[in-house]
């Protein structure tokens, strides 16, 4: 104990240096504490492309559900977030490597009406979810994707969906879809 005193707490130069470091650490912890509660946070889910998912038509009298895919947009964050965009990317995976495909940008869907509107305000520590018709989703994916890819060779495809806020920032969702489910994905 006595080396201690000696040689640690009586060197002035060392008690500085120390003192600093513990300054500028608590500086930092301070600030990063603010900054965590001012970031948005939030969650993508997306359902509709393995497993069929249906609605009754919103403003029509159909007697048939209509295929739709559902975008879910969760907030974590203690204040609104504006959805602006839903984006889609498209890649095709080989082992470890991945190569863009296509990519487009999901545009309102009218007969889904208002649950197709963008942009979509998420008040905080909500939901909501945007959909957006299967039919026009596999036609892109029938015109633009399955031309580019080889049946034979390919192991998978990564269907990548994006939500995009009015600060540029995105939430996203990958789906991949093996080689043995590309043809029955397509099947009807």
């Amino acid at each position: 104990m006595d080396w201690v005193i000696k040689n640690i707490w009586q060197n002035e130069q060392l008690v500085n240096w120390l003192s600093a470091i513990g300054t500028i650490g608590a500086v930092w912890v301070s600030l990063w504490l603010a900054v965590r509660d001012e970031r948005r946070k939030g969650k993508l889910e997306v359902n509709g492309i393995k497993r069929q998912v249906s609605v009754m038509h919103p403003t029509r009298n159909f007697i048939d559900p209509i295929s739709v895919i559902s975008c879910e947009i969760f907030n974590y964050s203690k204040f609104p977030i504006t959805i602006s965009t839903i984006k889609v990317n498209v890649y095709k995976r080989r082992w470890i490597k991945k190569k863009f495909i296509s990519g487009g940008i999901l545009l309102t869907d009218e007969d889904l009406g208002r649950f197709s509107k963008l942009p979509m305000i998420i008040s905080p520590f909500e939901a909501d979810t945007w959909m957006y018709s299967k039919y026009l989703f596999d036609n892109y994916t029938k015109t633009q994707i399955m031309p580019k890819i080889d049946k034979d060779k390919e192991k998978q495809i990564l269907i990548e969906f994006r939500a995009v806020d009015s600060f540029g920032k995105f939430y996203k969702k990958k789906i991949k879809i093996r080689k043995n489910e590309i043809e029955k994905y397509l099947a009807d």
